[in-house]
């Protein structure tokens, strides 16, 4: 789990970007997207992951908050997990949006651009029958 979540924002991290009233703002060389002349990267094909045993067995369910680099192919890089889940579901959200396919943010030229983008990923459970 300690290997998933971002540490501090070093020198070469690509992913200096914070949450700032529900925006991304970048503290780094990698503009957020939607900011600045940047589009949002949007998402194609993003599967929902499923739930470890072990979060069902104890039925936990929120939200993991990640950060990633959207680069000019469509792919999710360099994903962080800034707010986790327990029993693995941190670690699944992270293997989900690896897997998945974005139309790429268009820069200011109009132009694929690569850039940072937070992600939620919600886990809920359907209520007993």
């Amino acid at each position: 789990m300690t290997a998933l979540i971002g540490g501090g924002a070093e020198a070469n991290d690509p992913l200096q970007a914070s949450p700032v009233g529900g925006k991304c703002v970048s503290n780094g060389p990698i503009p957020c997207g939607g900011s600045n002349g940047f589009s949002s990267p949007r998402c194609e094909s993003c599967p929902q992951p499923p739930f470890s045993k072990e979060a069902l067995d104890r039925r936990v369910e929120g939200t993991v908050l990640m950060i990633c680099v959207i680069d000019k192919s469509g792919r999710a890089t360099n994903v962080a997990v800034t707010r986790a889940l327990p029993y693995e579901l941190s670690g699944q959200a992270v293997r989900a949006v690896k897997g998945w396919t974005f139309q790429p943010a268009n820069g200011p030229d109009g132009q694929p651009a690569t850039v940072l983008q937070f992600i939620e990923m919600s886990f809920h459970l359907l209520p007993p029958r």
